[in-house]
């Protein structure tokens, strides 16, 4: 978060932040609740920065238990309490091939990439749709 601070006080163009933060802290099996105010910190200092925070949900595979079920509410969490923008997991379509991931199984590959990114732009036009309507 640190240094995210310090990048983001410098950078004047930028107007929206999009976090796709925790994910790793994820598959290491931090506390959930440490994620949480990881996440929580980020998004407060980015408001007081005039940024407009969005967060992206991240999952982890099914082996990790009810671990995973906790981690995996972290997200929609944050994004009710701190009342900013979600986008849902951007690899749900993927997730269950394994031609779109790194031999660990966990990391997408670069064939992932082109349809993650289609996945945040989409939850993104949703999200601008959703702001535009109210």
């Amino acid at each position: 978060v640190q240094r995210l601070k310090r990048y983001f006080l410098n950078q004047r163009d930028s107007k929206i932040l999009m976090i796709a933060l925790g994910s790793n802290d994820g598959l290491r099996g931090y506390p959930p609740k440490a994620i949480e105010h990881s996440l929580k910190d980020l998004i407060k200092e980015a408001k007081k920065i005039q940024l407009i925070p969005i967060i992206i949900e991240w999952k982890l595979p099914p082996n990790y238990g009810i671990y995973a079920v906790h981690f995996e509410k972290i997200f929609k969490k944050v994004a009710i309490d701190e009342n900013i923008g979600f986008i849902s997991f951007p690899l749900e379509k993927i997730a269950t091939d394994l031609s779109y991931f790194q031999k660990d199984q966990y990391h997408p590959n670069d064939k992932a990439q082109k349809e993650i990114a289609k996945e945040i732009c989409q939850g993104y036009r949703n999200w601008v749709i959703h702001q535009h309507d109210l």
